[in-house]
C-alpha cells in the first residue's frame, strides 16, 4: 500500500498516456473492422447460409464509433464503459475464434474506465480543460496488467515446455509453414543467434513485472519489447497483438518526450494542459484503485496456480488437507470470472502439446469447370497463411479447424463454412461447387534446432486427401482417408 501511495502521488504530463489511448484504442479498431469484415466467419454457424441467431452488423458498427470517439477523445469517460461491455460481450464469449490478445483488450478496457484518458490531445479536453497532470500509477497500471500479467503468468507454462527450456521458443514455431508469414531461413539459420533470442524472450518475461518501473530499466525493457513485438508483427499473422502490445510499451516512454515531440508540432494550449497545474489529492479514488489492483493480483495468483509448474505441488497440498475438490471448483469458477471480465487467463504460448504430432498442414482448392485448381486464401501453395489468416483466424484454423489430432465434425465444419465464405466473395453458385483438399505432411524436429528446416518442409509435396462437393447448398466432405493416416 505504502508503494502504491508513492505512485499515486507523484504526478506527471498525461501526454504519453494520451498517446496510448490513441494507439491502443486505434488498433482495436482495426481489430473490430477485421471482424466486421469476416463476421460471417465468425458468427455464423455456416457463412452465409445458417446465420447466427443475432445479427452483428448493426453492434459492430456501434462498436466501431465508439472505439472512434475513445481514439479522439470525446465522451470518452462514456465512451470506455461502453467499449468494456462490448469487450466482455463479443470478445469475451468467443470459444472457436478466441487468441491471447482478446484478453488484453478486455483487460486494458476495464481499466481504461478508470483512467484519465481525456486530459491530452483530446477533443473533451478542448471544450472543458482539466489539469493535464495525473498520478503515475495510471501509466503503470496498463503495463502491469496488458504486459506484466502475460508475462509472468507465461512463465510458469514455458519453464515445463522443452521448446523453450531448450532455447527454441522463437526458433520453432517460426520454422513451421503454418505459423509462419515470413521465409526467413537465413535468419533461423543463425542457431546462436536463435538459441539467445529464445532464452532472452524467458528471462526477459520471467523479470519484467519486477522490474519495468524502475526508472534506469524503462528504457532497455522498452527496447527489448518492442524488438520482441515488431518480431512478433513480422514473423506471425497476428498483426493486431504484436501492434496493440507496442501501444502498450509506449507508456514506458518518458514523458517529456512527448511534450517535446507535441510542442514542436505547435500543439499549444487548448490541447494540451499546463504541467504546472496540481490535482487534488482524491483519497476515494485511491482506495478504489487499490481495491482493483489487489483484487485483479489475487485473480491473476488463482489462475497462476493452475499452471503445470505449480498444478501438482497445489493438488498435492490441497489434498492433504482434504480440501482438492472444494479449492478446484472455486478456482475454477474464479478463472472463469477473471478471464471473462478481466482477461486474466492462462497463456500457454507455443508450447509443446501444441505441436506434438502436428505434422499435417491442410489446404482447400477451388476446382472450376474446366479442371482448373486454385487455392483458396487461407494456405497458400507453400504451406503458409493467405489472406484469410490473421488474429483469431489463424488461430481458429491452426487449432480448431485443423489440430495436432485431427477432429473429423471439426473440421467438416470449419471447411464448410471457409468455402461457403469464399464462394459467396467470389460469386461461385454452390448449388454446384467442387473443391480439393490436400494434406502437406513436415517433420517434427524434435524439440532440436535443425539447419534449413524451414525450406524443408515448404518443399514437402502436396497429397490428394479427399473431395469437397456443394450440391444445392448442401455441403460433402469425402476423405480418402484420415488425415494423420498420410
Amino acid at each position: 500500500m505504502s508503494f502504491i501511495n508513492k505512485l499515486f502521488e507523484k504526478k506527471i504530463s498525461a501526454s504519453g498516456l494520451a498517446v496510448f489511448r490513441i494507439t491502443f484504442f486505434l488498433n482495436l479498431l482495426l481489430e473490430v473492422i477485421h471482424i466486421f469484415r469476416y463476421r460471417h466467419l465468425y458468427f455464423d454457424k455456416i457463412a452465409y447460409l445458417e446465420f447466427s441467431d443475432i445479427n452483428m452488423t448493426l453492434p459492430l458498427l456501434l462498436w466501431m464509433l465508439v472505439l472512434f470517439l475513445i481514439v479522439i477523445g470525446f465522451f470518452t469517460r462514456i465512451a470506455t464503459i461502453i467499449n468494456y461491455v462490448f469487450c466482455v460481450t463479443i470478445l469475451s464469449s468467443f470459444t472457436d475464434f478466441e487468441y491471447h490478445m482478446h484478453y488484453v483488450y478486455v483487460g486494458i478496457s476495464f481499466l481504461s474506465i478508470i483512467l484519465p484518458f481525456s486530459r491530452s490531445l483530446s477533443l473533451d479536453f478542448l471544450f472543458k480543460p482539466k489539469s493535464q497532470n495525473v498520478s503515475v500509477i495510471y501509466y503503470y497500471l496498463p503495463v502491469f496488467i496488458g504486459i506484466g500479467f502475460v508475462y509472468f503468468d507465461s512463465i510458469f507454462h514455458k519453464f515445463t515446455s522443452e521448446i523453450w527450456t531448450n532455447g527454441l521458443g522463437v526458433w520453432f514455431p517460426s520454422s513451421l509453414p503454418q505459423i509462419t508469414i515470413w521465409e526467413d531461413q537465413w535468419l533461423l539459420n543463425q542457431k546462436f543467434l536463435m538459441l539467445f533470442l529464445g532464452y532472452l524472450v524467458l528471462v526477459f518475461e520471467t523479470i519484467f513485472i519486477f522490474f519495468f518501473f524502475i526508472k534506469k530499466l524503462r528504457i532497455p525493457f522498452f527496447i527489448i519489447g518492442i524488438g520482441l513485438h515488431i518480431g512478433i508483427l513480422l514473423e506471425y499473422p497476428i498483426p493486431y497483438f504484436a501492434l496493440g502490445v507496442i501501444a502498450i510499451y509506449l507508456l514506458l516512454v518518458p514523458v517529456a518526450y512527448w511534450d517535446k515531440l507535441f510542442s514542436r508540432m505547435g500543439l499549444n494550449g487548448k490541447y494540451l494542459a499546463k504541467k504546472n497545474e496540481e490535482v487534488p489529492f482524491q483519497s476515494p479514488k485511491k482506495k478504489l484503485i487499490a481495491i482493483i489492483i489487489f483484487l485483479l493480483i489475487f485473480l491473476q495468483t488463482n489462475i497462476t496456480l493452475q499452471s503445470p509448474l505449480l498444478k501438482p505441488v497445489i493438488s498435492k497440498v490441497t489434498k492433504n488437507i482434504g480440501v482438492e475438490r472444494h479449492f478446484n471448483n472455486t478456482s475454477d469458477q474464479l478463472s472463469h470470472f477473471s478471464r471473462k471480465f478481466f482477461g486474466i487467463t492462462k497463456h500457454p504460448v507455443f508450447m509443446d502439446d501444441h505441436f506434438n504430432g502436428y505434422n499435417h498442414i491442410i489446404s482447400v482448392s477451388f476446382i472450376d469447370t474446366l479442371g482448373n485448381s486454385s487455392y483458396l486464401p487461407i494456405i497458400n501453395k507453400k504451406g503458409m497463411p493467405n489472406d484469410y489468416l490473421k488474429g483469431a483466424l489463424w488461430v481458429n484454423w491452426n487449432w480448431r479447424v485443423n489440430n495436432p489430432k485431427v477432429k473429423d465434425v471439426k473440421l467438416e465444419q470449419g471447411i464448410a463454412s471457409y468455402t461457403a465464405y469464399w464462394a459467396k466473395k467470389n460469386n461461385v453458385d454452390l448449388n454446384n461447387a467442387r473443391f480439393e483438399i490436400s494434406v502437406k505432411k513436415i517433420d517434427l524436429p524434435n524439440w532440436k534446432w535443425e539447419k534449413d528446416y524451414l525450406t524443408k518442409q515448404l518443399n514437402k509435396p502436396w497429397q490428394k486427401a479427399g473431395n469437397i462437393l456443394w450440391e444445392n447448398k448442401k455441403f460433402k466432405l469425402t476423405l480418402l482417408k484420415p488425415i494423420e493416416d498420410y
